[in-house]
């Protein structure tokens, strides 16, 4: 039987003028957990708080337990240390959005990594006949 996965929101408020920095590092923040076997495979969402441009990022753990997995893990303790040097961690409780029914965010388009489609670009090979 498959393991469940669970489902994370962590909120990033950024330190004044680290905007741009926290939104590069959480690209790499999501390809660290990646290269860890951490997360699935399906894309974060990233939202942003208009009250005061917390960003929130909700993304998949492959298990319950690899959240504690994570701190194990050398690369991702040294890219939450970077998150850490352009943002606070927040609380959802925090945010004046989450205080409402209906919280309303701005959703930001992450950065999709280009696929090239082999077969549009070059003709497939052909195998030697035996």
């Amino acid at each position: 039987m498959r393991e469940r996965t669970e489902t994370v929101i962590a909120a990033y408020r950024p330190k004044p003028g680290k905007d741009e920095a926290l939104r590069k590092l959480m690209r790499e923040h999501r390809r660290t957990l990646a290269d860890a076997h951490l997360v699935t495979a399906k894309q974060p969402m990233i939202l942003r708080a208009r009250s005061d441009g917390t960003l929130l990022e909700i993304f998949e753990w492959v298990s319950p337990k690899a959240a504690d997995e994570a701190h194990r893990h050398a690369p991702v303790r040294e890219m939450w240390n970077k998150l850490a040097a352009v943002a606070d961690f927040v609380a959802l409780s925090d945010i004046a959005e989450a205080g409402k029914a209906f919280s309303h965010f701005e959703a930001l388009q992450p950065e999709r990594t280009r696929v090239r489609a082999l077969a549009t670009k070059r003709p497939a090979t052909r195998r030697p006949k035996r």
